[in-house]
């Protein structure tokens, strides 16, 4: 059972990752059209 929720936590933080590393590239790409 431990081990189940250690695998979702990874998961969970993975996609929290992506999700903010799609973020940041968005925001460098609006930066660079502005510029």
């Amino acid at each position: 059972m431990a081990f189940y929720v250690l695998i979702t936590n990874l998961k969970a933080r993975n996609i929290t990752v992506f999700l903010l590393s799609l973020n940041v590239k968005r925001l460098l790409h609006i930066y660079q059209m502005d510029s």
